[in-house]
């Protein structure tokens, strides 16, 4: 169960995709990999973690979204200002969301991320025809070796990393590493492409049950445990 913590608060970021527009575009969808850092030590089955994470965006919102039978995902309603984190547990039908607005403080999505530091020097490359920065990020808090950040501005999302521990990063995420205790992530993308994405997903879902920030993070330390 510690999977499904790990799950909801990824998150607040390449083989055989449709190449995106040249120059920035505004709307379409992400899709990453998910690996395991070998130091990681965990006693869940390797087929309840997770191994990919989906992002799709349209005008500044983005919903981010992991399937599976632990379902989690963080939806940012730019527009409306509020954030929506979710759970699907569907083994058990339990459907949990908090609302939450867009302020200073760190969603509940990512709140057992530690503090990145991240390098200030800078490299340029390419991904799928996207011009891209290279640098590196680290864990200090963790016994865990630099990893890669790339993040590029051609796809255009206002601030897409605020109220994350990546949030000085002026770019959307192509490659970068999340640890969450015990687990350190390494996620890539695998396909960047320009596609039409429906309002109606940013919107706070209605078949999902309400709770309050206690709830949840009450829910996440269990899990954890």
């Amino acid at each position: 169960m510690a999977s499904v913590a790990l799950m909801i608060l990824l998150a607040t970021l390449f083989v055989g995709c449709t190449p995106p527009p040249s120059g920035n575009f505004t709307e379409g969808r992400i899709s990453y990999r998910i690996t395991y850092d070998s130091l990681t030590r965990t006693s869940i089955p390797q087929h309840l973690l997770p191994s990919n994470l989906t992002v799709r965006f349209k005008d500044n919102n983005t919903n981010t979204q992991i399937g599976g039978m632990l379902a989690m995902g963080l939806i940012r309603n730019y527009s409306e200002q509020q954030y929506t984190n979710m759970v699907n547990i569907k083994f058990t039908g339990t459907r949990l969301k908090f609302t939450e607005p867009i302020t200073d403080a760190t969603p509940a999505f990512y709140a057992a991320v530690p503090e990145v530091t991240i390098s200030e020097q800078t490299t340029d490359c390419q991904m799928f025809g996207l011009n891209c920065k290279r640098t590196t990020g680290l864990y200090r808090s963790a016994a865990f070796r630099p990893f890669e950040i790339i993040y590029t501005n051609d796809i255009s999302i206002v601030q897409p990393n605020s109220n994350t521990p990546f949030a000085e990063i002026d770019g959307v995420l192509l490659a970068f590493s999340l640890y969450i205790p015990p687990f350190m992530m390494h996620i890539k993308a695998i396909d960047v492409r320009s596609e039409r994405v429906a309002n109606d997903i940013f919107e706070s879902p209605k078949n999902f049950n309400e709770v309050d920030a206690k709830t949840i993070t009450d829910l996440l330390q269990t899990i954890m445990k």
